[in-house]
């Protein structure tokens, strides 16, 4: 199964003037023109055409809401400067990091400004619930009626995938002078949520899942004999799912890690929505039935992460998230066994929430290396909101890692307008993109081969696959190039012109351009680096499931640990946070925002290089239930690679970017001169 964490597509409101364009307005009274105080419109939140979003009407004017006003970083030209220079493998003050209170003292929003939002804010009935310590946001609660006064902006009440959502009807202003303040204001828009890109069925237990067999211990181990050819030639079923010792032999770094290089002394941060009673019991379990050693966590979450009841047919959705939280720290543990693990639930999938998760990661410096395994599907401008948490996590030394997508180049997304886009934060230049691969791992362990993933599906019907294979598009690693974002100097002369210009000439898509509105060629590419991700040589992941539905199951028994296959680049951006704890020990330092070190290490031999190698699939059987063969089983044929509008090059290409980390080598290229790797020659 694989999950998909999307985020509902919004356009962003097209604004006078450039940025954040003041508009004043006049009042005339009695035949005498008075000027009203000015107001400054704020971006983001406004329903998109390609939304989906039908109109039910007005907002209640007494329904609760929680606001978020995210405030201006200061000196930001200077704290680029200083992210250059700690990013730079070649400038002497390479890994000088800040702390975060030498952060908040140069550049941090001030008190004062805090403050000012503050006062602006309870002059309209809210109160002021959340201020962190690096003043990123200041988080008030109120009404709808008072959120419509205070911001000039009505409320509708929408109908989005089968639930009701709420959203403004013109962009939001604020009073002119706290423009210089205030970047945006979020939370008035509760379908700007994430969901988890795996297709789990759905706080836990979920329902359960259960691999339908014949399934293979490792790749082509059981072929599907009695199903037809394709592509000349018969297929092998679908791997069960690799464990933490076939993906630490596969790649390459199962002898550094038994000879110690175990991310020992790294700290790795989970950023998830939610936070499952399970998790910490259902890890230490999966760990000793496949030879981890005890893993612990810390966690931090409010109480309504840890207590949100499960919601059907809304966004509220705390099962769904449970495999989410389990895959991550499962496959962190599978690659950097005595790694440190952090878990910080945001208290809803909102990406004002989710946001404020990763802020308090950073701010409170609680480890070197961030995944996040949630996106928007859309390349979005995240300047007024993500950027300054990644320009402060850069300046303090802390990576941060996003899945890039699991739609592919999104043309074939049922819930976009079709067009071609990298999806966000995964598309931001402060952030490591991990993409997905399709990987065969051979007996013992070994390295068969890797593929872009990119599915195709044809099911078994009538003796044939119909469609003919490939069949029809199902799911694939996000990737493209932005045009919100340009090109990034790390990015040249490694990244071909036909990638980066991909767009010269072309129309702007749906959700392109900066805050300015300015459409960039040449482009950020993504993803950065890839690792496994097509859930059919998947991951074998293990969590606490609710069984109740399958009637071959122990009266009582119900509620129990089970484990299954899944994927999605949800699993390939923690199995690289993974290795870069494995880097991060080896190089005694954090490497902090490492996509500087990544592009020199590609010259330096670091990675496989994932090139066409020809049609390739796997015979996959399922449930139709889920749990077992009373509802009947499917069969259906999964191919690989299929690209649409992406490119699978010799070299670095936007479906798999310089390729997937290859073992010693990778790490020595990333840890020139490391003692701990001295004794592997």
């Amino acid at each position: 199964m694989f999950h998909g964490v999307r985020r509902f597509r919004l356009a962003r409101p097209a604004l006078a003037a450039a940025g954040l364009a003041c508009a004043a307005s006049l009042a005339v009274a009695g035949g005498g023109a008075a000027a009203a105080p000015p107001r400054a419109a704020l971006p983001g939140e406004l329903p998109g055409l390609t939304g989906g979003l039908s109109l039910l009407g007005p907002a209640p004017a007494g329904q609760r809401l929680v606001l978020a006003f995210d405030l201006r970083l200061r000196r930001e030209a200077a704290l680029d400067r200083l992210i250059r220079r700690v990013s730079n493998p070649a400038s002497p003050a390479y890994a000088h990091y800040l702390s975060p209170a030498q952060f908040r003292r140069r550049f941090a929003p001030s008190p004062a400004a805090a403050a000012a939002v503050e006062r602006f804010a309870r002059a309209h009935g809210f109160r002021v619930t959340s201020v962190p310590a690096n003043r990123h946001y200041v988080a008030v609660a109120g009404t709808v009626g008072a959120a419509e006064a205070m911001l000039r902006t009505g409320l509708a009440r929408y109908r989005l995938a089968g639930t009701v959502v709420r959203a403004p009807l013109r962009a939001p202003t604020i009073p002119a002078r706290l423009a210089g303040i205030v970047s945006a204001v979020q939370g008035l828009n509760t379908a700007d949520q994430a969901r988890p890109l795996i297709a789990y069925p759905s706080a836990p237990p979920p329902p359960a899942f259960v691999n339908a067999p014949p399934c293979s211990r490792y790749f082509g181990e059981k072929p599907a004999t009695g199903t037809p050819p394709a592509y000349g030639r018969a297929w092998p079923y679908a791997p069960c799912g690799y464990t933490p010792a076939q993906l630490q032999h596969a790649y390459g770094f199962a002898r550094a890690i038994r000879d110690g290089i175990t991310g020992r002394g790294v700290t790795v941060a989970v950023v998830d929505a939610y936070d499952s009673p399970t998790m910490p019991g259902d890890l230490n379990t999966w760990s000793h039935r496949h030879g981890l050693p005890f893993a612990r966590v810390t966690r931090h979450a409010t109480f309504l992460a840890s207590h949100s009841p499960e919601i059907p047919g809304t966004f509220v959705d705390p099962q769904g998230w449970a495999g989410e939280e389990e895959l991550d720290v499962e496959a962190v543990h599978a690659m950097a066994p005595r790694a440190r693990l952090v878990y910080d639930g945001a208290s809803s999938p909102l990406n004002m929430d989710l946001a404020a998760a990763v802020n308090d990661v950073v701010d409170n410096a609680r480890a070197q290396i961030v995944t996040n395994s949630y996106g928007s599907s859309g390349d979005f401008d995240n300047s007024s909101d993500w950027d300054p948490i990644f320009k402060q996590a850069a300046a303090e030394g802390i990576g941060i890692y996003f899945s890039s997508g699991d739609a592919g180049d999104e043309t074939k997304d049922p819930n976009g307008p079709g067009d071609r886009e990298v999806d966000s934060p995964a598309n931001d230049p402060l952030v490591t993109a991990v993409g997905g691969t399709s990987l065969a791992v051979r007996k013992g362990g070994r390295y068969g081969f890797e593929d872009y993933w990119g599915t195709g599906r044809s099911t078994l019907s009538g003796g044939a696959w119909s469609p003919a294979p490939p069949g029809d598009y199902l799911y694939g690693g996000g990737g493209g190039v932005s045009q919100t974002y340009a090109q990034p100097a790390w990015q040249r002369g490694i990244v071909p012109d036909a990638i980066a210009r991909y767009f010269a000439g072309k129309p702007p898509q749906a959700d392109a351009g900066d805050a300015n509105g300015e459409i960039h060629v040449p482009g950020r590419a993504v993803p950065d680096v890839s690792m496994v991700g097509d859930p059919n040589t998947g991951f074998l992941e293990g969590i606490t499931q609710d069984f109740s539905g399958n009637p071959v199951d122990l009266p009582g028994d119900d509620i129990h640990y089970g484990e299954y296959r899944i994927g999605g680049t949800s699993l390939s951006s923690p199995l690289f946070a993974g290795v870069m704890a494995l880097a991060d020990q080896a190089a005694g330092r954090p490497h902090g925002f490492a996509n500087p070190a990544l592009y020199l290490a590609f010259r330096e031999g670091a990675y496989r290089d994932i090139v066409p190698r020809g049609p390739g699939a796997v015979v996959r059987r399922d449930y139709a239930n889920g749990l077992d063969a009373s509802g009947g089983t499917t069969v259906t044929l999964r191919s690989f690679g299929i690209l649409n509008t992406l490119h699978l090059l010799h070299g670095y290409d936007d479906s798999t970017g310089l390729g997937s980390p290859h073992g010693l080598s990778f790490l020595r290229a990333l840890a020139p001169g490391s003692e701990l790797l001295a004794r592997h020659r």
